[in-house]
């Protein structure tokens, strides 16, 4: 009997320890500073690395990539990419354009939840010359303080979509923000380099 107690007591105390360690780690984990973006590539015609990116806080900034080829990365699916990382990729030329709601802003990230890279389309080319736009979100790992970008959808020359639940719901708020501040031109229905090649 004596025992049982004993053991009680300190499992007692193990839980009640567990607690304040797991509040103080929770604490002080990093959060992470990306939510969305739209990022822009094209090589076609000279060089060209624009979009607009949305940070966790709300703040929406469009930015220019003037670096040149030489220190310029591509972001893609299937890399995992520091903080550092993506500021290099958005350059050092960013413009705030506007503050979004934070409870605006929490639903969508909370929506951004249930998307995937594993519910993409085939990809599929349509155009040449167009150049590459993606839309998307980014996981945070608060361990590895790295991100994981989520395909919302990707137009240009190469076409593919994210047939998650949330998936078109992010796309069409995206592409009005870029369009309520004319970033870019999303009008492929039509591309008049279809199938050239």
């Amino acid at each position: 009997m004596l025992n049982k107690v004993i053991v009680l007591l300190m499992g007692a105390c193990l839980v009640s320890c567990g607690g304040s360690d797991s509040e103080e780690t929770q604490a002080s984990l990093p959060t992470a500073k990306y939510a969305f973006a739209i990022v822009y590539d094209n090589y076609a015609w000279g060089t060209n690395h624009a979009g607009i990116y949305i940070e966790n806080n709300g703040d929406l900034y469009t930015y220019l990539h003037k670096k040149g080829v030489d220190s310029y990365t591509d972001l893609t699916l299937d890399k995992e990419y520091a903080e550092n990382e993506l500021a290099n990729i958005f350059g050092e030329e960013a413009t705030l354009l506007e503050s979004i709601d934070s409870v605006a802003l929490n639903e969508l990230k909370t929506k951004s939840l249930s998307i995937n890279n594993d519910s993409l389309t085939k990809i599929e080319q349509v155009c040449a010359d167009a150049g590459k736009f993606q839309l998307l979100s980014f996981e945070f790992n608060p361990v590895s303080e790295n991100y994981q970008p989520v395909l919302i959808e990707q137009r240009g020359d190469w076409v593919q979509q994210n047939t998650s639940v949330n998936a078109e719901e992010l796309k069409q708020w995206l592409e009005g923000k870029a369009l309520d501040y004319q970033v870019f031109d999303f009008s492929f229905e039509e591309c008049v380099y279809a199938n050239r090649k």
